[in-house]
């Protein structure tokens, strides 16, 4: 239940795992509906969303589901609960240069910069563990509840990208040069065990890694 102060119809009310609760949720800002008008030209209308993207658009994307939930009546007023959830819950920026490379090539870019660097991508994967209490006041007319949650974590991921850029130049005798010019860091965290099972969801314990590099890349393209 995502409101604590609700009370199921039932004295006794079991949740199977999985089954009880389940849900998906996608948010993005990167292109609007109007893509895919019926009365619009679709490669004008998605060049045009992809001229117009910022550093600031987004996607998110999370998965939720029960693993236990149960609750009982404690007489006519009260409502117990307690229970465990999993959630997985990702986040990222994709650089407007990076969507015009996608679309377009680097053929409109030779002699210029494309900076990729606002790419990042972010994600958590943790299970809670709930308990909580309903109780009704002024016969049934105002109901209060409150939950209290325990998290564990399980895995995690950040990026911290410092540079990610590509150059297209013209070159003689060749005809162009690309230079992929990155570097950065990414974060880790996640469950130490390699014999991980089920007993350790209710584990806080995690093991924490950090990979920073810096690279960078060159190539000529021929005749």
């Amino acid at each position: 239940m995502i409101n604590p102060a609700l009370r199921p119809d039932a004295e006794v009310t079991v949740g199977l795992p999985g089954i009880s609760s389940a849900g998906a949720f996608f948010n993005q800002s990167l292109f609007s509906l109007s893509l895919f008008d019926k009365d619009s030209d679709f490669q004008t209308e998605f060049e045009g969303q992809v001229d117009d993207l910022t550093v600031d658009d987004y996607i998110q994307t999370s998965v939720d589901y029960d693993l236990l939930f149960v609750g009982f009546g404690l007489g006519e007023t009260g409502y117990l609960t307690f229970g465990a959830s999993y959630r997985m819950a990702q986040a990222g920026k994709i650089a407007p240069d990076l969507f015009k490379f996608l679309a377009y090539g680097n053929a409109p870019y030779v002699g210029t910069t494309l900076d990729w660097s606002p790419t990042e991508i972010q994600g958590h994967h943790y299970a809670f563990y709930h308990i909580g209490y309903s109780h009704a006041f002024l016969e049934e007319r105002l109901r209060v509840g409150a939950r209290v949650k325990f998290i564990s974590g399980l895995g995690a991921i950040q990026t911290e990208i410092d540079q990610l850029s590509v150059l297209t130049e013209t070159s003689s005798p060749n005809p162009y040069v690309v230079t992929l010019m990155a570097g950065g860091a990414i974060n880790m965290a996640g469950i130490p065990d390699d014999d991980f099972s089920a007993g350790d969801l209710v584990r806080s314990g995690y093991n924490f890694f950090k990979l920073r590099g810096r690279a960078r890349f060159r190539c000529t393209v021929l005749h």
